[in-house]
């Protein structure tokens, strides 16, 4: 597995929208495809995970967020890659997040629908913690739903990196 920022936006753009799947797990009720647009940001990072077989099987996303020294990471790896690739993916972002992130941030978080409870668990393999609910903050088939928030510090990182 190796990693590379990327900057090709119609490529993370495509990556996305073109597999229904993916696409409806990371949209909520109200977003489509034709609005989502992709442009250069100074604090986004795209991170593409690539196969052996230099096959792109998922797109990290980190982002800041209001404050200067978290940021916010959302995966979307292709269903047809998770079982093989994804827990591979999720480590080398982690390693990606402090080795080569600014060292200004300190914390990466994760916002979840708790209707994703693959996803939680998948978050909770790697060091997060839970951390919270944003209540009745996302909405999906019709329905309001929450997010559970999932952190987990640098130094905590460094630790469970170690230990693996």
């Amino acid at each position: 597995m190796k990693l590379k920022e990327l900057n090709d936006f119609d490529l993370i753009r495509n990556f996305i929208v073109s597999d229904n799947e993916l696409w409806n797990r990371v949209s909520e009720d109200g977003n489509n495809k034709e609005d989502f647009i992709i442009s250069e940001n100074p604090f986004f990072w795209w991170i593409g995970c690539y196969s052996k077989s230099d096959v792109l099987v998922g797109i990290f996303w980190m982002h800041q967020t209001s404050s200067n020294i978290c940021l916010q990471v959302h995966a979307h790896v292709k269903k047809e890659h998770r079982e093989q690739h994804a827990y591979e993916c999720g480590e080398n972002t982690l390693i990606y997040f402090v080795e080569k992130m600014p060292k200004k941030y300190v914390k990466l978080i994760a916002e979840i629908p708790e209707i994703y409870q693959d996803v939680i668990h998948f978050t909770l393999k790697f060091g997060m913690k839970k951390e919270g609910v944003n209540r009745l903050s996302y909405k999906k088939d019709d329905k309001i739903i929450d997010q559970c928030r999932f952190g987990i510090t640098r130094e905590e990182a460094k630790l469970w990196l170690q230990q693996q």
